[in-house]
């Protein structure tokens, strides 16, 4: 089953009427948190990253690059009520948070897994369920 909602609070209201046996999987990157920059957030800019993603052959420093600005940048909480949302589901069901980010030292980063776990603790988002997909 696959839920369509705008809000936290919506996820959390159609999902608590659910009595079978479910697990959650949420996308961590502009569903939980985004950058706080409007320029990361609007288009064009909000693909710039994905861009030198794509084509990092292009760059010898692509990893200091990233690393660099994962490091600087801020991010915030979509919506405020997901910390609250979450914890109510995970007294019920299984919550994953998934992630597309290098595993490892990347860059400037000695560990991408503490990294995002950090950021994500420091939302009150911390999960023992955190997955991070590798490359």
């Amino acid at each position: 089953m696959i839920l369509e909602a705008k809000t936290a609070h919506e996820v959390l209201t159609q999902l608590e009427a659910i009595d079978n046996a479910i697990t959650i999987f949420i996308d961590v990157d502009d569903t939980l948190i985004t950058p706080r920059s409007k320029t990361f957030r609007a288009a064009p800019y909000n693909k710039l990253i994905d861009e030198i993603k794509a084509n990092k052959h292009l760059y010898n420093n692509y990893e200091t690059i990233v690393s660099n600005w994962r490091l600087q940048r801020q991010s915030m909480l979509l919506d405020e009520a997901w910390p609250e949302v979450l914890q109510k589901l995970k007294q019920k069901f299984p919550v994953f948070a998934l992630t597309k980010m290098d595993v490892g030292s990347f860059g400037n980063i000695p560990s991408m897994e503490q990294w995002r776990y950090n950021e994500l603790s420091s939302f009150r988002c911390r999960s023992q369920d955190l997955i991070l997909q590798t490359r």
